[in-house]
């Protein structure tokens, strides 16, 4: 990625002037947001990390379900979640498990803790 050549502190410097469309979502996305940036940076190291194996498709529409958004965090996490995520059933016993043990949910896939979050409590149980 060029993401340079989207950074206006950058922007006189030598090397690649040119950028993407994508390029450019991904700085204005992240750009503004270092906390975020890094959580999503750590995040995907923690998958590759833990041997996940995202093949080469991370970004491919058909892994949403219908009427379903992609995450802002982007394709590659998404298709982290879908992996995880394939039986509601087994979904809601694995959050009923995790809750009794530790007392909080976290994603397995991405770490975010919804306890931290409370917009999202109530969605999720």
């Amino acid at each position: 990625m060029n993401l340079r050549a989207h950074d206006p502190l950058y922007a006189a410097k030598a090397g690649l002037k040119a950028g993407n469309r994508i390029e450019r979502e991904v700085w204005d996305s992240f750009a503004g947001d270092f906390e975020r940036l890094t959580g999503t940076a750590h995040a995907i190291r923690c998958a590759i990390d833990a041997g996940f194996n995202l093949g080469v498709k991370t970004a491919d529409r058909e892994l949403l379900e219908p009427g379903e958004v992609e995450a802002s965090e982007g394709g590659l996490l998404t298709r982290m979640h879908h992996l995880r995520e394939r039986s509601h059933k087994i979904i809601q016993t694995k959050k009923n498990d995790v809750l009794r043990r530790k007392g909080r949910l976290a994603c397995e896939a991405c770490g975010f803790d919804f306890g931290e979050n409370t917009a999202y409590v109530g969605k999720v149980l």
